[in-house]
């Protein structure tokens, strides 16, 4: 299991889409988020671990963005998993209570 965090620019996105994966983030089962904004940083990562988590079962999205950020959200990430087995499962939580 992996907690992400994640909130840096393109940097980080510049690394991630030419870098190779290694075995370990290809061999997770769950991938937790914490701090969904819902913005394209968040999608870009939940998107990475799609493609190459070979065996991802369960993502979950721990949210604290507003409702109507979040629906966006979630309609440009079940696009991104359509026709992949992934439960994706968000989580409102008010930001003081992520750890």
């Amino acid at each position: 299991m992996i907690h992400f965090s994640y909130h840096t620019k393109t940097s980080q996105e510049d690394r991630l889409s030419s870098a190779v994966v290694p075995e370990c983030l290809a061999s997770l089962y769950v991938v937790k988020f914490k701090e969904v904004i819902g913005d394209d940083h968040d999608l870009f990562l939940a998107k990475f671990f799609i493609e190459n988590g070979m065996i991802l079962e369960m993502m979950m999205c721990f949210s604290v963005a507003s409702q109507e950020v979040m629906v966006e959200f979630k309609k440009k990430l079940y696009s991104i998993c359509n026709f992949i087995s992934i439960v994706v499962e968000f989580v409102d939580v008010p930001f003081q209570f992520i750890n």
